[in-house]
């Protein structure tokens, strides 16, 4: 007999079109279907290793002897010119945070701990199944005057590398190789 619940024999006894082989056929694909869908739908679980190699996981903290008012007028220069949406600007508290912006163009994957490309902003883990379709993720950018210098703060945030088949949504691990931001500080020096 086939290993499943009662009920669900019930409910096909009375189905005249469903013979016993067929009915079992069914079921099973049925929870197959049921089971990858349910697989496919959870999330990358929290406190897990997803990437072998080490990335940048705080904010690149970096400092310029150039001004705030330089440093700043520096840094939406650069936003706006690549045309980076900007969330949240405020000055008075040197705070940038961007829309969520697509990544795709700069993402590599991960080989034996380290990214194909090094100079990818993102790595993302490789499962060889199939082709990442969408990555993305925002930025903060902090900038504050300390000490006769202005120190700057760059963090990607909540990038999420997804592929999708068969309407299901599927996670990958995805982490800042620290590229982006260690270039934002670059040309603010």
């Amino acid at each position: 007999m086939f290993f499943c619940c009662k009920g669900i024999n019930n409910y096909f006894s009375g189905v005249t079109l469903i013979n016993s082989p067929m009915k079992k056929l069914f079921i099973a694909i049925l929870f197959s279907f049921l089971s990858i869908f349910a697989m496919a739908q959870q999330q990358i679980p929290k406190g897990q290793p997803l990437l072998k190699g080490n990335y940048q996981t705080t904010a690149y903290i970096d400092s310029s002897s150039k001004t705030f008012d330089e440093v700043w007028s520096k840094v939406v220069d650069v936003l706006s010119e690549n045309g980076i949406s900007i969330k949240i600007i405020d000055k008075t508290s040197g705070i940038i945070t961007s829309e969520n912006h697509s990544f795709i163009n700069v993402f590599t994957l991960e080989k034996d701990g380290a990214p194909k490309d090094p100079n990818a902003w993102i790595v993302v883990r490789d499962e060889g199944m199939g082709r990442i379709q969408t990555v993305s993720g925002n930025f903060n950018i902090r900038i504050k005057t300390v000490n006769d210098k202005t120190v700057i703060s760059i963090k990607l945030n909540n990038i999420e590398a997804l592929k999708f088949g068969g309407g299901m949504r599927v996670p990958f691990p995805a982490q800042s190789t620290g590229v982006f931001e260690k270039k934002i500080a670059e040309l603010v020096k």
